[in-house]
């Protein structure tokens, strides 16, 4: 063993994410994703002179097959004092323990750089914030950026390490829809590859089973609520006593109270849990255990109708409730079964109706087209597709086409005397050279069968204004 030497790197002013950085390869495996972001059994390393332990930046020198244990190595203790424990073996996490990250330099060689005074608490919280710049990381080119740790590692782990640049920097809250929204189109035009795409997808399962490591969930606030609205829901409830049927006034009540849990939520580690679970974490789940049960939709024949349960489960049902929360239960049960079999039978009704109909040629060179009024709202279903005046609707032009009626190329208008053409079905088509269509048409039952599945585990009431009810209208 070598004599140890402190190294002195005036230009890094963080130690801890100058490493964080430098060896987020690291947390492409279960043993350096618990090392980084849990208070975890590690590896001890007592040679390293009392005096220079606590320094940001150790360099020692050691045989060459302890360098290659520490290779597989990312993070240890370093005892604050004397300690009869050898190198490499396992020490739990104690509060007189530094922890260091391990950095080789090269066979005989290895850098620590210290990480934390006390090893009894996580290294990396997704929330820790730093500042990231040009070359930290594949997907980023620009200036000086704050960023967090969170974000960082999920653009490595998604695209910095799977296609290198393809993706820029997301630096904002990264959930499955925004991952979908961001190689959706890099996939369909060709720019990532399909192994690229595969490995994204294997990295999504991987991460998913251990994800929740890197989630702060239980948090003071996540297990309870603002006691503010107890107090706000008995007010309303005494200033509406007598519209308590009313859908609109319930829908309104439910929305005060929601929004009063979202700001008890706001800015807590909790708070990007719920923010990934979706609106349901706030609509659903928080608002039946904490605030009221709510509005549920009846369970009938006609499936009109809704009942009211003014508890939450954390108070209790009352007797009165009781009727009402069994049906609800079977409600989600029946839905499940009847609905789904709906999907179903409608599933093999459209396959027989288009399982002959293909893709013959290219573009029948139809002017005819479907006359639709473009509106935020049913937007984003028709990008890709073309106009009768041979525009391409694109993510990038088809906001000004809202609030306009264009002329859609569709297979209604079609031309091609012995099937369909691709310019008529859109660029999806063509570019997948997509040839029976069979199966491409099942997406309508399948949003069927979602809807059925999804009342197993959704029982609110939503209102909607409805400003055109010409999209509820079939011609």
């Amino acid at each position: 063993m070598a004599d140890f030497v402190e190294h002195n790197l005036p230009e890094i002013k963080d130690p801890k994410y100058f490493f964080y950085v430098e060896n987020i390869h690291k947390t492409l495996n279960r043993t350096g994703l618990l090392s980084f972001f849990t208070v975890a059994e590690r590896p001890t390393i007592t040679s390293i002179p009392v005096e220079l332990r606590g320094k940001n930046f150790v360099q020692g020198e050691f045989h060459y097959e302890i360098v290659n244990l520490l290779k597989d190595i990312p993070i240890v203790h370093v005892p604050k004092d004397d300690s009869n424990i050898t190198d490499i073996v396992k020490s739990s996490p104690l509060g007189n323990h530094y922890t260091y990250g391990v950095m080789i330099t090269d066979e005989t060689h290895v850098l620590f750089v210290k990480l934390t005074d006390d090893s009894s608490v996580p290294i990396f919280n997704m929330s820790d914030r730093f500042h990231i710049t040009s070359g930290m990381i594949a997907n980023y080119d620009g200036p000086l950026m704050l960023t967090d740790v969170g974000k960082f590692f999920i653009n490595y782990l998604f695209f910095a390490s799977t296609c290198g640049n393809k993706v820029p920097y997301i630096n904002k809250l990264i959930n499955t829809a925004t991952v979908d929204e961001a190689i959706t189109a890099k996939i369909v035009d060709g720019i990532i590859t399909r192994k690229e795409f595969n490995n994204i997808i294997n990295h999504a399962y991987w991460f998913g089973e251990d994800g929740t490591i890197t989630i702060q969930t239980l948090t003071e606030r996540a297990l309870g609520t603002d006691p503010k609205i107890a107090k706000r829901k008995a007010e309303l409830l005494e200033q509406y006593k007598d519209k308590l049927h009313d859908t609109i006034v319930l829908a309104k009540i439910e929305k005060e109270l929601i929004d009063m849990d979202k700001a008890y939520i706001k800015g807590d580690e909790s708070e990007p849990f719920f923010q990934a679970v979706g609106s349901k974490s706030f609509n659903e789940q928080r608002k039946k255990m904490y605030i009221m049960f709510g509005m549920m939709p009846d369970f009938n024949k006609k499936n009109i109708g809704v009942n009211v349960i003014l508890n939450n489960m954390e108070q209790g049902y009352t007797k009165q409730d009781i009727p009402a929360v069994a049906n609800e239960i079977r409600r989600g049960a029946y839905g499940r079964g009847s609905e789904t079999a709906l999907g179903g039978a409608e599933s093999k009704l459209i396959t027989r109706a288009f399982q002959d109909i293909k893709i013959t040629q290219a573009d029948c060179g139809s002017k005819r087209g479907y006359k639709l009024l473009l509106t935020e709202h049913n937007a984003k279903a028709f990008v890709y597709r073309y106009l009768t005046d041979g525009t391409l609707l694109t993510k990038d032009n088809i906001k000004s086409y809202i609030g306009k009626t264009v002329s859609l190329r569709s297979p209604m208008y079609c031309a091609t005397p012995d099937g369909l053409c691709a310019r008529c079905c859109g660029k999806l088509a063509e570019d997948q050279n997509i040839v029976n269509v069979g199966m491409h048409s099942l997406a309508i039952a399948e949003t069927m069968v979602y809807v059925a599945m999804k009342a197993m585990h959704v029982s609110s009431v939503s209102l909607y204004t409805v400003e055109d009810i010409n999209r509820f209208i079939i011609e």
